[in-house]
C-alpha cells in the first residue's frame, strides 16, 4: 500500500456554530448571500457555470450550503458543498459523468484553496422531500423551491436512523486490499464526518442543539460523553487530516463507529 505523504497538519479550531431557533422551535436558515466572504463569491458564478453546461435546459435551481454559505468557510478546510435540482426525467449517462470529473477538475484547479468540491443532483420532485436540505442552503440561481419549515428534534438526523450502513461501508474499506492513497483518504474523511454528524444526532433531543459543523458535533458529544472525548477528538483530527494509512484509520474509526452504532440504536431503533 502507498505510504501517505507529508502534509502541513491542520490543528483543530472550534469553528462552526449551532443552528439558531425561532419563538416557535423553528430551524433558522443560516445561508445568506450577505454572509459569504469576499473570496468565496466568484466560485458561485462558476459553478453555476459548469451545472448549465453539465445539464443544460434540464437545470432548475442552483443551491449551496455550509460553510460558505454561511460566510464560515476557511481556506483549505472548508468544502464547498452545493447541488442541483434537475428536471425530473432528466438523462444521465457516461459522457456526462465525464463532463462531471472535467468540471470538478476545473474548479479545483481554478479555486486550489477549496479543500473538495461536494456536488449533489435532486429531481423536481425528489427535492420536495429534502426539506431539511432546502432550509439550510441558499438559491443561487433559478426557482427558489418553498417548503416548510423544520422543527428541532430527532426528525433531523440524515446519519444516526442508517448508521448501521454506514457502519458496514467501514468495515468493507477496512478489508480492502491496498487502497490507494487517494481512496483511504476520501474514505477516512467520509466515514469519520458520518462518526462526528452522528455523534450529535444521537444527542438533539438532550441537548436541544443541532449542527452539521464538524466541531460542533464533537463539542455536543464530549459533553455527553466525557470519557470518549478523546476517541471522538482523534477522529475530528483524522478528518481535518486523512492523510493517514488504512491501518491508522482502523485504530481511530473502529472503535467509535461501534460505540457509535449501539448508541444510535438506542434512539432510533426501526
Amino acid at each position: 500500500m502507498e505510504q501517505p505523504q507529508q502534509e502541513k497538519h491542520i490543528e483543530i479550531q472550534p469553528m462552526g456554530s449551532f443552528f439558531e431557533v425561532d419563538s416557535e422551535g423553528f430551524l433558522v436558515n443560516p445561508a445568506s448571500m450577505d454572509e459569504i466572504q469576499e473570496t468565496w463569491k466568484p466560485i458561485l458564478d462558476e459553478y453555476i457555470k459548469s451545472c448549465h453546461k453539465m445539464y443544460g435546459k434540464d437545470v432548475i435551481s442552483v443551491y449551496i450550503r455550509g460553510s460558505v454559505a454561511k460566510g464560515q468557510a476557511i481556506e483549505a478546510v472548508s468544502d464547498f458543498d452545493a447541488f442541483v435540482v434537475l428536471k425530473d426525467g432528466y438523462g444521465h449517462s457516461n459522457v456526462l459523468e465525464e463532463i462531471e470529473i472535467e468540471e470538478r477538475i476545473r474548479l479545483q484547479n481554478m479555486f486550489p484553496f477549496v479543500n473538495g468540491f461536494e456536488f449533489g443532483i435532486f429531481s423536481e420532485s425528489g427535492i420536495q422531500e429534502e426539506g431539511l436540505l432546502l432550509n439550510q442552503s441558499l438559491c443561487l440561481f433559478g426557482k427558489n423551491i418553498e417548503i416548510s419549515k423544520t422543527r428541532l428534534s430527532k426528525d433531523l438526523a440524515l446519519h444516526a436512523p442508517d448508521f448501521e450502513n454506514r457502519h458496514k461501508n467501514l468495515l468493507n474499506f477496512l478489508e480492502e486490499e491496498n487502497p490507494s492513497r487517494d481512496r483511504v483518504r476520501n474514505r477516512v474523511e467520509w466515514l469519520g464526518k458520518g462518526i462526528l454528524r452522528t455523534g450529535l444526532e444521537i444527542l438533539i433531543e438532550k441537548s436541544g442543539k443541532y449542527s452539521r459543523d464538524l466541531y460542533p458535533c464533537y463539542e455536543v458529544f464530549a459533553e455527553y460523553y466525557p470519557e470518549k472525548e478523546p476517541q471522538m477528538r482523534a477522529v475530528l483530527d483524522l478528518v481535518l487530516n486523512p492523510n493517514v494509512t488504512q491501518q491508522r484509520a482502523r485504530e481511530t474509526l473502529l472503535p467509535m463507529s461501534e460505540f457509535i452504532l449501539q448508541e444510535s440504536k438506542k434512539v432510533y431503533q426501526k
